[in-house]
C-alpha cells in the first residue's frame, strides 16, 4: 500500500504544478537524509530493517520505509494547507504526522 500511496501523491503533485512538486522531492530527499544519518551517526545505528523487493544503502534500507516520508508528510501538508491554517501550522505537520 505505501507505493501505491506515494505514487498517488506524486500524481497529485504533478498534477497540481510545480509548487507540490517540489515539495514532493524536498520530502523524499528529507527521507533519505533522516535514514542516512541514521546509519552514520553510532549512537542511533542499533536497528535493522526486514528486506523487501526494492532495497537500497547496501542491502540495509527497504525503499518502502523511503517513500512513508513523502506519502504522510505531503499528505499532512497539503491537508493542513486546505484547511487555511497559518504557515507555522504546516511546518509542525511533520512532527504530528509520523
Amino acid at each position: 500500500p505505501i507505493y501505491t500511496l506515494a505514487v498517488v501523491t506524486f500524481m497529485y503533485a504533478y498534477r497540481h504544478g510545480s509548487r507540490y512538486l517540489y515539495l514532493w522531492f524536498a520530502i523524499l530527499w528529507h527521507g533519505f537524509t533522516v535514514e542516512l544519518v541514521s546509519y552514520w551517526i553510532e549512537a542511533i545505528d542499533n536497528f535493522w530493517h526486514a528486506q523487501s523487493t526494492f532495497v537500497l544503502f547496501g542491502r540495509r534500507e527497504p525503499m518502502q520505509i523511503v517513500l512513508v516520508y513523502p506519502s504522510y508528510l505531503f499528505i499532512a501538508a497539503i491537508v493542513t494547507e486546505r484547511m487555511g491554517l497559518s504557515g507555522e501550522s504546516c511546518l509542525g505537520t511533520g512532527i504530528f504526522s509520523d
